[in-house]
């Protein structure tokens, strides 16, 4: 498959997940690390403390990608996502990654990086999770409504980590 197909592909079948995107404006971040370096692990900083299940959440996600595992993350998903996704479009994505990327080596458990903002005037939470794989480091964000009790996954997406902070 030639390199631009590919990333339409990827890039198509990515936006299926991608539920949400953050007005520039109403974004704020707080993560672990440095501005030259967010793969780190510290303790949630006291701010943040209040996305310490959705960390967890997205620590499990990044696992059950590596195990292979969609079918559990599918059943992750909130209702609206499940309506409008079939259940093999993550091992589909996911496939494409691993063809691009290779496996996934490693990640920080206490790694974290959370985004917030709002899409169509609606709050969204971002955990973004950093991964590195044979090819170079990926990032993985996991995309929540902060207002949702069940803390149901609406969306995710991965991409090259580019270590611009």
């Amino acid at each position: 498959m030639k390199i631009t197909s590919f990333k339409y592909l990827l890039t198509s079948l990515l936006a299926v997940f991608l539920l949400t995107a953050c007005d520039a404006s109403s974004v704020s971040q707080a993560r672990s690390g440095n501005k030259d370096d967010a793969y780190i692990e510290e303790p949630l900083a006291e701010g943040s403390v209040q996305y310490q299940l959705h960390l967890a959440k997205s620590n499990a996600y990044v696992g059950l990608l590596t195990q292979k595992d969609y079918g559990s993350i599918y059943e992750e998903f909130a209702p609206a996502v499940k309506s409008s996704v079939p259940p093999d479009a993550i091992k589909s994505i996911y496939d494409q990654i691993l063809t691009a990327h290779g496996a996934p080596l490693e990640t920080k458990q206490q790694q974290w990086w959370f985004i917030t903002g709002k899409e169509k005037g609606t709050p969204i939470l971002i955990s973004r999770k950093l991964v590195k794989h044979e090819k170079g480091m990926l990032e993985y964000d996991f995309t929540f409504s902060p207002d949702d009790p069940d803390k149901k996954l609406i969306g995710f997406f991965i991409r090259e980590h580019k270590n611009k902070f």
